[in-house]
């Protein structure tokens, strides 16, 4: 909890906040990069118009600023952000377009200086002491660019223009904009450089502020160390984890690696309170978790792209992702971070994945529900290594875990799986996975393969029934058409669907003869279409 003495809490106007002279706000390295995006910033403008419309008769409140208070040689006083930077920047981001609209309509005008002078710098500071806000450094350059009126390629230059286009839009002029501004309301709560900053920022958390897991997990590794050992773990190592992986993606990444070490998985609320235990169970230090995560990031980050530069291998990880089987990440950073020890070789982790993506295409075929998934690919880490310390091999380890299971986690036999296979409903199921499973039957067999995202699946035997299709199908077929139409068999690859549409056999077979893709071309050796020949081609495929 706060101490009560150390803090002052009040409300007060945000521009009260800024004007305040010899002041810097300054981000602390700890913190998240600038972030807003457009929807952010119509909230924003949103909130700005209505004062306008209201005639300046209603206030509104943007939200709390929270930090701590640090009194610097030269009377310059700096307070550190604890929460409020992404309002803060936007503001001065709004701010410094308003400046910019009102010089060039009148360049004589004392209004823009005032803003200039009032909001945005200090006039008489220096280096870090110029500008009222101080970024994190992924920020600083393009706000400083930004400032002395250079371009960027950045989000604040990008929301800069954002800015300058609502003003130019507006049906109010900019000088009503600035002036609804100060009609914005902010809380404000000044700590003491006594408090401690991690217990701001579990309060804060706790009062539903807007602070992911990896917010506090970043802050927790950073915050307890003095000014240069923070910076140093923050610039060699969580800013490169950063670089990898979104603020959004870092919490799913430690909550995989965490289930990946403890084989128990954090509900995503909790991810922070799990990442706490085991730091303080394992005796970390702070660099010693920092190093270890950004290993693990760059895991996580070829894991996301399918890009490990072994061809093969990433070829299974793209079938996972298709398939949106999250749940093995676990396993695959154990996998990753096991090939570049040398405790298995290319050829077994290129077997392995071959294995587990076997293991979740057959099941969903199979039509075997995913919840034990979680639970299996949770505790396959520690499963694996112990069957591997008892002398198995790595590709016997992982086939015995994966085959002993039972009950909803059962791996389908052949059998099983060859019967679902031909007589699933399989396209209305899932689309995207019968498209997959053609395209791999493809690619096994052909070097030269159309991107699948190119290509679109074509029902030969079409959704919609024809006199032609009547026909051909003869006195069953509305029974085959209610049968097979979704099914395997019936099923190709194409990039050309809406041409042949509903067209007869005959018809589909000249758009299949000039087709690039082999499961399709091969079409025009059948005679006729009939339950027979999806039967026959379901049975090849």
């Amino acid at each position: 909890r706060l101490r009560r003495d150390s803090m002052q809490a009040s409300p007060m106007k945000l521009l009260g906040l800024l004007e305040d002279n010899k002041t810097v706000f300054k981000v602390p390295v700890y913190q998240r990069k600038y972030e807003w995006e457009k929807e952010h910033l119509d909230q924003f403008f949103l909130d700005i118009t209505n004062i306008l419309k209201s005639n300046y008769s209603k206030e509104h409140f943007l939200g709390t600023v929270v930090y701590v208070q640090n009194d610097k040689p030269g009377l310059m006083k700096e307070r550190l952000l604890i929460d409020g930077q992404q309002r803060l920047t936007t503001t001065s981001i709004l701010l410094k377009a308003i400046k910019d609209k009102i010089k060039e309509s009148d360049e004589s005008s004392r209004k823009w200086m005032e803003i200039r002078d009032t909001y945005l710098t200090n006039p008489y500071g220096s280096g870090d002491t110029k500008y009222k806000l101080m970024p994190v450094d992924l920020d600083k350059d393009a706000y400083y660019d930004l400032m002395n009126n250079c371009k960027s390629n950045s989000r604040i230059y990008e929301n800069y223009l954002y800015c300058l286009d609502f003003i130019d839009k507006s049906e109010y002029g900019v000088e009503e904009i600035y002036d609804a501004l100060g009609f914005l309301n902010i809380v404000y709560i000044s700590l003491d450089s006594n408090e401690n900053p991690q217990v701001i920022f579990e309060s804060l958390n706790s009062t539903g502020l807007s602070l992911t897991q990896a917010d506090l997990i970043r802050n927790f590794i950073l915050m307890g160390l003095d000014y240069d050992s923070k910076t140093f773990l923050y610039k060699n190592y969580w800013i490169k984890i950063e670089e990898k992986l979104t603020n959004k993606v870092i919490s799913d990444f430690i909550r995989d690696y965490l289930t990946m070490k403890e084989g128990i998985v954090a509900k995503q609320s909790k991810v922070y309170e799990a990442f706490k235990i085991y730091f303080y169970n394992n005796k970390y230090s702070s660099e010693e978790i920092a190093g270890e995560l950004l290993i693990y990031s760059q895991y996580y980050r070829e894991i996301l792209d399918a890009k490990t530069n072994i061809e093969e291998l990433d070829r299974q990880i793209r079938y996972i992702n298709d398939i949106k089987s999250s749940v093995t990440y676990p396993f695959l950073l154990k996998l990753l971070d096991d090939y570049k020890y040398n405790i298995v070789s290319k050829r077994e982790i290129i077997e392995v994945l071959e294995i587990i993506v076997s293991y979740l295409y057959r099941r969903s075929i199979c039509g075997i529900p995913t919840n034990a998934l979680g639970k299996i690919f949770s505790g396959m880490s520690s499963e694996v290594e112990e069957r591997i310390n008892k002398g198995e091999g790595y590709v016997d380890a992982v086939t015995d875990y994966l085959m002993s299971r039972t009950g909803t986690g059962v791996f389908p036999r052949n059998e099983e799986f060859k019967k679902s296979f031909l007589e699933t409903d399989m396209y209305s199921k899932n689309n995207r996975l019968s498209k997959i499973i053609l395209h791999t039957i493809e690619a096994k067999n052909h070097k030269e393969v159309v991107d699948i995202d190119q290509l679109t699946v074509e029902h030969i035997l079409p959704q919609t029934l024809t006199n032609e299709w009547n026909i051909e199908l003869g006195k069953k077929a509305h029974e085959v058409h209610a049968l097979y139409r979704n099914t395997i068999g019936n099923l190709t690859l194409t990039n050309y669907n809406s041409e042949m549409a509903n067209k007869s056999f005959d018809d589909k077979k000249i758009y299949y003869s000039k087709s690039n893709i082999n499961l399709t071309r091969d079409l025009i050796h059948y005679k006729n279409w009939t339950e027979n020949e999806i039967l026959d081609r379901g049975d090849k495929l």
